[in-house]
């Protein structure tokens, strides 16, 4: 298949897929304070923090991840499963 990343660096592609996937929470249990790359991916717009909460700016790109990667969710959800 083609590659759609928007991020350089596979990290920051992990980082956003996790976001995506395993929520706000599991996402700021995984990532350090001032994290170079979530400074990185705020700085390119893919996200943005408020209140202490991470979120991806860009719904297309959140449906995108949410949807290639349904197979790889750390928690797996109900309502979920029937979209395969």
């Amino acid at each position: 298949g083609h590659n759609e990343k928007n991020t350089k660096d596979p990290r920051e592609y992990d980082l956003l897929k996790k976001l995506a996937l395993d929520g706000k929470n599991t996402f700021k249990s995984e990532i350090l304070e001032g994290d170079k790359l979530v400074q990185h991916l705020i700085g390119y717009c893919l996200l943005e923090k408020e209140d202490g909460e991470y979120y991806i700016r860009i719904k297309s790109i959140e449906k995108y991840l949410r949807d290639k990667h349904i197979n790889d969710r750390t928690i797996t959800d109900q309502t979920e499963k029937r979209q395969r």
